[in-house]
């Protein structure tokens, strides 16, 4: 019988010393958002590292004359508030690209304008990383250039992104050795990664990006990652990780999204509960959800594309900067995935009443955080159907670590005292819980502070 004891305590972002949680504050260069508007209730959700594109078009607007103040203002905003900006390095500048398809050279790639148009991307790297040394740490090479939207003029070439990756992170290193280079590459395109590791050396890079925006969060994601790991640690790259930098889902579609139907800012929250729980199986180091505010200030552009109503992605809404249901969400995620945590092997099996095929299909994670068991579980229904709480479950888990059982309910924040019977040979079993349709958590009574209910 589950008894509510109280909420799960959340933490602001200053208060929290390490997490696997990040966000996507992109396309401030291109004054898609008003960052202003964000900081405060950043720092209130213990989100502890974001995202920020360097936005050469905005900081070189003469030759040889940088202006980082709007990117000053935002990496000091951030950091004041607890959270850690990692800098996306990339996109063009059309004072040295001539007939650029968009304003600011979204997308075109310096490579291909000539030698001024490349020594001047050299120099722009170079003036960013002295700038940001003792503030910035990680540093991600340009956008997606798999794809041909952030690979322009060219086909995209993963021979070519290799060799930018290469020079631009031998030049940020030279500026501040303790920086940490990052690739990127939208979804997991296993013969481009093939090619670029080809043309890369282990210590060209210290993580590897991938961007994953697809319709169920848990559809072959452990798969994909572990073949990644398989590839990355038979080229020499063993000590890469793998961060999730870019991937969510939309509250809204606009016409003619990718996606079918409509969405919600409960869709919205259960992928991304999802999400965050998927990468935590597969060894992700980080998630950054994407993103801190849709985007309507201003049409939405691409190398060759303008979307003037984009799908609504933020936690914030675009238009009032409140918060949306995945600002909720993510405040737990970024308490409960603080802290030292990892996937753990413990013992963890369910059965659902009545229904054998759902209990086929259930999803069940165990971690330790601190050295305190966590276990996750949901049903992976179609997101769509918006079903809430699915039904009844009866969990059988390792009973080692947890003296004082309790199930928090990671879409409300609810937390609630269980019962568990001793079952022989170290494990507990607590029946007749409920199961949803996004994660609950079993821990320990201790493992996490609890607002007591009045």
């Amino acid at each position: 019988m589950l008894k509510k004891i109280g909420n799960l305590k959340t933490y602001p972002s200053s208060e929290i010393e390490e997490s696997r949680v990040s966000i996507g504050f992109e396309c401030v260069d291109r004054d898609l958002i008003k960052p202003e508007k964000c900081y405060d209730l950043l720092g209130k959700s213990g989100i502890k590292y974001a995202r920020c594109q360097t936005g050469w078009a905005k900081t070189e607007k003469s030759k040889g004359k940088y202006d980082f103040a709007w990117l000053d203002d935002m990496v000091d905003n951030l950091l004041s508030r607890g959270i850690r900006p990692w800098l996306s390095i990339g996109y063009g500048n059309p004072l040295y690209m001539p007939d650029v398809p968009n304003p600011t050279a979204v997308g075109c790639v310096p490579l291909y304008y000539g030698e001024e148009a490349t020594e001047a991307w050299k120099q722009f790297a170079r003036a960013v990383a002295e700038r940001y040394r003792g503030r910035v740490t990680h540093y991600e090479i340009w956008n997606e250039p798999n794809i041909t939207h952030f690979w322009y003029p060219e086909k995209p070439d993963a021979k070519a992104y290799a060799m930018l990756v290469s020079m631009t992170g031998e030049i940020i290193r030279s500026e501040n050795p303790d920086a940490r280079i990052g690739s990127v590459i939208s979804s997991i395109k296993f013969p481009y990664i093939e090619k670029m590791l080809e043309y890369l050396h282990p210590g060209d890079i210290d993580f590897h990006c991938f961007h994953s925006y697809r319709v169920r969060a848990e559809e072959n994601t452990a798969e994909e990652v572990r073949l990644m790991r398989k590839m990355f640690d038979g080229r020499g790259f063993s000590e890469v990780e793998f961060w999730m930098g870019e991937g969510g889902r939309a509250s809204h579609f606009p016409e003619n999204y990718w996606l079918p139907g409509q969405s919600s800012e409960h869709q919205q929250a259960v992928w991304q509960l999802r999400r965050f729980l998927c990468d935590l199986e597969c060894k992700v180091t980080k998630t950054s959800y994407f993103q801190v505010a849709d985007m309507m200030e201003r049409p939405y552009q691409m190398a060759k594309e303008v979307r003037k109503e984009p799908a609504r992605q933020g936690i914030l809404n675009g238009l009032t900067y409140t918060p949306k249901k995945s600002y909720e969400t993510i405040s737990r995620l970024a308490t409960v995935l603080s802290g030292e945590i990892l996937p753990s092997d413990a013992f963890f099996i369910g059965y659902i009443a009545g229904n054998t095929l759902e209990s086929l299909s259930k999803k069940l994670i165990c971690a330790l955080r601190n050295g305190s068991p966590l276990f996750f579980y949901w049903l992976p229904s179609e997101i769509e159907e918006e079903r809430g709480i699915c039904g009844k479950i009866d969990l059988y888990l390792d009973g080692n670590g947890i003296s004082m059982p309790m199930l928090v309910d990671l879409f409300t924040g609810e937390a609630y005292s269980v019962c568990a019977e001793e079952t022989g040979a170290g494990l507990i079993a607590i029946k007749d819980l409920p199961i949803a349709e996004y994660p609950m958590m079993l821990c320990d009574r201790s493992a996490f502070e609890i607002d007591l209910k009045d």
